[in-house]
């Protein structure tokens, strides 16, 4: 067959649709919905991995007026900052009833303007888990020592305090393992001492 007469660069087939550049306006829009998701994602990330969170009190005549918490809260209490905003008293509603009069206690010591050693607690957070908190306060107080305001930091201690639950466990049966082999030594040797004077007596006895 004599292909001679055709043309070299004929168009053949279908004619194709030309490619989407990465400018268009669907494409910016698609590769924005991206990246929005992959910051979404390793923001949630971060916030799982966080055991710890700041929060601010502002005092006015020794009364906590205004309490601003880091986004960070909801990794360690299941509530975002906007709840505890809505909720002036979601920060003591969620202390276990166990350790309330004693967390109130302590605010009251801060409010008036007394350092304390940090204080651990238990917390229920939003889903129902009981968790180990450790609060840390920092106050600012103006040149007259007056408490302006003051700084806190919530950090997570329910694995350490898990660990040192354990390790108590195990300390207490070791004791215990000690005190029954104590005692079975004692009781072998208390029985060696009387048999030792009844085998004389039967021995002479059946003399």
């Amino acid at each position: 067959m004599n292909t001679r007469g055709k043309k070299k660069g004929a168009r053949t087939g279908r004619r194709r649709r030309p490619a989407e550049t990465s400018r268009t306006p669907a494409a910016l829009h698609r590769r924005a919905a991206e990246a929005l998701r992959d910051s979404e994602a390793r923001y949630r990330r971060i916030t799982a991995s966080l055991s710890d969170y700041h929060y601010s009190v502002r005092v006015e005549n020794g009364c906590a007026v205004e309490t601003a918490q880091s986004p960070a809260c909801v990794a360690v209490t299941g509530y975002t900052a906007e709840e505890f905003a809505a909720s002036p008293l979601l920060w003591i509603g969620m202390v276990a009833p166990e350790d309330r009069e004693h967390v109130k206690e302590r605010a009251q010591q801060i409010l008036a303007g007394n350092d304390i050693p940090p204080i651990e607690h238990r917390i229920i957070r939003k889903d129902g888990e009981v968790r180990w908190v450790c609060d840390t306060i920092i106050l600012h107080k103006d040149g007259g020592g007056k408490l302006l305001s003051y700084d806190g930091v919530i950090k997570d201690i329910t694995e350490r305090k898990g660990a040192e639950a354990e390790l108590l466990q195990r300390q207490q049966e070791i004791y215990r393992m000690e005190r029954v082999r104590t005692l079975g030594e004692f009781a072998a040797s208390l029985a060696h001492e009387i048999n030792q004077p009844l085998a004389g007596i039967l021995s002479n006895a059946q003399a």
